[in-house]
């Protein structure tokens, strides 16, 4: 036999003792806000890409000299926006850029102007393009050079022939006075021609410094395109040679650290730094840059 005792009645509950619904959701909406926000916050701070110019010039000690929107045109290349669509919001960013560089020395304007970047992939060669079309287009007689040695693009985006070019005349195979005519009013290329097995020796002839002097009797200005700083030391070599180099970043790409070495690189041959242009940032419409950039053109129609 057991011994039993009933110590308390069983009475069948009112409501589940789990979960606390009415305790529960308020926590959780509290939690996931405020842990929602602090996350965000803290991939913010993990996030040291570039991304705004005031963040740019207090961290990398240069002035921003413009800010290019991310190109969204399906169709048409951002390569030769300034010529497809001369009204447009980006080709006015660009006449920005070209001001900024105009303002950027306190005596006289840099006439031989170097383009470069940390590294690849980040649009110097569209800016080189873009901003020795709009000089042209200000009544300047401009040389836009290809300097990279190595990837040359230049030629193919205008359209032109690289057979004979800047590695062919310093290597002795073609004459200094050939410069090619485009299509653009004011402004004459002279592509990287074929690519050479030592760029690097080819642009430490002291050749070179005494063939832009000449250049610079026929045309207003020079913009050279070049390799990437971190990449190669092409850059670093023609950056002596040169009034001042501008620095693309790529928004959300090139991370302050990269941008920082490539700026010592430059200041430790005594490259005058003109400063840096931040490029292909994507805009929201409720950004503060959005309203700057797009706010005075986007709405207008372009003339057919």
């Amino acid at each position: 036999p057991v011994n039993l005792w009933i110590v308390e009645q069983a009475i069948v509950p009112e409501a589940p003792f789990k979960p606390r619904v009415m305790v529960n959701l308020p926590l959780g909406l509290v939690v996931g806000l405020f842990g929602g926000v602090g996350l965000a916050f803290f991939i913010e701070y993990l996030d040291q890409s570039i991304k705004y110019p005031e963040a740019a010039e207090r961290n990398l000690k240069v002035p921003v000299l413009g800010l290019i929107p991310f190109y969204h045109e399906k169709g048409l290349s951002i390569d030769t926006v300034m010529l497809d669509q001369p009204r447009s919001a980006i080709a006015e960013n660009f006449r920005d850029l070209r001001t900024s560089v105009m303002l950027s020395a306190s005596t006289h304007p840099p006439r031989k102007i170097l383009v470069s970047s940390a590294g690849p992939g980040v649009g110097k060669s569209t800016t080189s393009i873009n901003l020795a079309v709009t000089i042209a287009q200000s009544g300047k007689k401009v040389l836009l050079i290809d300097g990279d040695l190595r990837k040359p693009r230049l030629h193919k985006i205008l359209g032109i022939n690289s057979e004979q070019g800047l590695s062919s005349f310093l290597a002795g195979m073609s004459k200094s006075d050939t410069l090619l005519r485009t299509k653009i009013e004011n402004l004459a290329f002279l592509p990287a021609g074929p690519i050479p097995p030592n760029p690097s020796e080819l642009l430490l002839s002291d050749e070179l410094n005494s063939f832009l002097d000449r250049l610079l009797q026929k045309v207003d200005f020079i913009v050279c395109d070049s390799p990437p700083l971190q990449s190669v030391v092409d850059a670093r070599i023609l950056s002596q040679i040169f009034d001042g180099t501008i620095l693309v970043v790529k928004a959300k790409h090139t991370t302050f650290d990269m941008a920082r070495r490539a700026i010592k690189q430059l200041q430790d041959v005594n490259c005058p730094v003109l400063g840096v242009l931040i490029n292909a940032l994507e805009l929201k419409k409720n950004d503060y840059y959005y309203e700057t950039y797009y706010g005075a053109y986007g709405d207008e129609p372009e003339d057919k």
